[in-house]
């Protein structure tokens, strides 16, 4: 909301002053839930960035006509030059118990995330 909104702001405003500038300039950032993934770079690089993409992947309790985005993540991609980067964050399942559960969400994150 506007509480995120403000901190963003902050922190684009921080960056900016010591030379960064938000890869994705369209959207600003990607958010779901509670999570939110914003990338930066140098300024001077900017030029050479293109191919912007961001994505979320809800992967919470299924309610029948839409999936809580508690679990789940973000990406965004974007190439350099002739390089192509993908940042991804998650939130998955807790407990020890469940790192199967954990793998298999991870995995299906991956192969789901449009980039």
């Amino acid at each position: 909301g506007n509480k995120m909104n403000f901190r963003i702001n902050q922190l684009e405003l921080h960056l900016k002053s010591k030379g960064f500038e938000n890869v994705d300039q369209q959207n600003v950032y990607v958010s779901m839930y509670q999570m939110f993934l914003i990338c930066f770079i140098k300024k001077p690089l900017m030029k050479d960035v293109s191919k912007v993409l961001a994505h979320r992947v809800a992967k919470g309790k299924n309610l029948g006509f839409t999936t809580v985005g508690n679990k789940g993540g973000l990406c965004m991609s974007f190439a350099y030059k002739n390089h192509i980067f993908n940042v991804i964050g998650s939130h998955l399942q807790h407990k020890q118990e469940k790192q199967d559960k954990r793998n298999l969400m991870s995995r299906q994150l991956v192969d789901e995330m449009k980039m």
